[in-house]
């Protein structure tokens, strides 16, 4: 079983110097006995950021925290924490969220906030892989308190690169701008400083995450570059929504697939059959795209999806994909809406939307900027909007030939 873990993943490095790595035992603590009471953080030092100097041997007994429930209620109890202590950009409350009248069921979000203080891009969106830049913003680099815990997966890997390897930590941290309750980023092996690529055991480290939520509301998201991944450090994102995303209620067509992938690989104690590819129907939802289920094991999953992704990214061919299911069902889309908003084909109207289209947006989460559009928005131009993120028929037939199904 996959553990959640205060030091035990980077024995090493030990514990936060200041705050305890999340203060997930106060935090638990503090629910239990007082919820009026909060954890002191302020211990009179300006907050540092995240930085293997920061880190300090920790004694045994902060390792394992074998009294907690759930992996859930250290996740939403740490992140209510962090809305006490004021480290989000804005309130949620200020936020308005309906249902797009429709077949679809788009969902839009006005979330000004996010609009006006996210984080910007500070690289170009050209290229799939780029190397890491230390002098540009990165995981290290945000205040340490934004941490809430490090995320052990169980200690088998798969495919030829190990991300268990690595003395790093596999950091849960907020996304200081939130769409939604519960917004974490997951980023692998924090210290490494990985560049925003995929492959297998990256990823099922983050389905083991899913899985470890228990809860179907949380679905995890990727970005690659070129596809609104906006930043250069590995990194997953994952929230809640109490209500299926628009893609989770689309028609889907079975596909034949070969696995191009040894799955003997995959370390799979269970007898399961081979994940099973579809592809969602073109009529039914706008972005053409992929979905991979599998009810088995998680492993086998990993590397079809590590494999697809790798081919993607030596194409130099931008994607999404969303991790639903507690990791059972993922949906990837291959993507060009950037390379339309390079050559001009993006109609002034949609354009004066500023809406790019990443994971949640091509899932069916429209987040808007502007009361105007969140007022006026149907299901039309959500259609006309994503479908500008999709390739045409004879690029996704050959991405499917690339890949290996049809």
């Amino acid at each position: 079983m996959a553990q959640v873990s205060i030091a035990s993943s980077v024995e090493r490095h030990g514990k936060f110097t200041g705050p305890r790595l999340c203060g997930v035992h106060s935090c638990v603590e503090r629910n239990s006995c007082d919820a009026q009471k909060l954890v002191d953080h302020s211990s009179g030092t300006s907050a540092s950021s995240i930085g293997e100097e920061s880190w300090s041997q920790g004694s045994s007994d902060d390792l394992i925290l074998d009294s907690i429930p759930s992996l859930e209620e250290v996740l939403l109890l740490g992140w209510e924490e962090k809305v006490r202590e004021g480290l989000f950009n804005y309130s949620l409350s200020t936020c308005l969220t309906k249902l797009i009248p429709g077949k679809i069921g788009f969902i839009a979000q006005l979330n000004e906030g996010r609009a006006t203080k996210k984080r910007p891009t500070e690289f170009k969106i050209d290229k799939v892989l780029q190397d890491f830049e230390h002098s540009k913003f990165n995981f290290t680099k945000v205040d340490e308190r934004e941490c809430l815990f490090a995320f052990e997966g169980d200690n088998n890997s798969v495919g030829r690169n190990s991300a268990r390897n690595s003395d790093s930590p596999n950091l849960v941290l907020i996304n200081v701008s939130p769409i939604e309750q519960g917004h974490v980023l997951l980023v692998p092996c924090i210290f490494d400083c990985i560049p925003q690529r995929m492959e297998s055991n990256f990823a099922l480290l983050a389905l083991q995450l899913a899985a470890s939520i228990e809860n179907s509301n949380f679905r995890l998201g990727y970005n690659s570059l070129g596809a609104f991944g906006t930043v250069n450090h590995l990194h997953f994102q994952g929230y809640y929504l109490d209500h299926p995303f628009p893609v989770e209620k689309a028609d889907k067509q079975l596909l034949l697939y070969r696995p191009q992938v040894d799955l003997k690989d995959t370390k799979c104690l269970c007898n399961t059959s081979v994940p099973r590819i579809y592809e969602l129907d073109e009529h039914n939802f706008p972005v053409r795209g992929l979905v991979i289920e599998s009810q088995g094991c998680p492993r086998s999953v990993a590397l079809i999806l590590g494999d697809l992704c790798a081919k993607l990214q030596l194409a130099d061919v931008p994607f999404n994909f969303l991790v639903c299911d507690r990791g059972s069902r993922i949906y990837i889309w291959p993507q060009k809406f950037a390379e339309r908003l390079c050559a001009s084909e993006v109609p002034q109207d949609l354009l004066d939307m500023g809406v790019n289209p990443a994971v949640f947006e091509i899932s069916g989460h429209i987040v808007l900027k502007r009361k105007s559009d969140y007022e006026c928005i149907d299901e039309k131009n959500a259609w006309r909007l994503l479908q500008l993120a999709s390739l045409d028929a004879t690029e996704f037939n050959r991405v499917k030939t690339m890949i290996g199904v049809k």
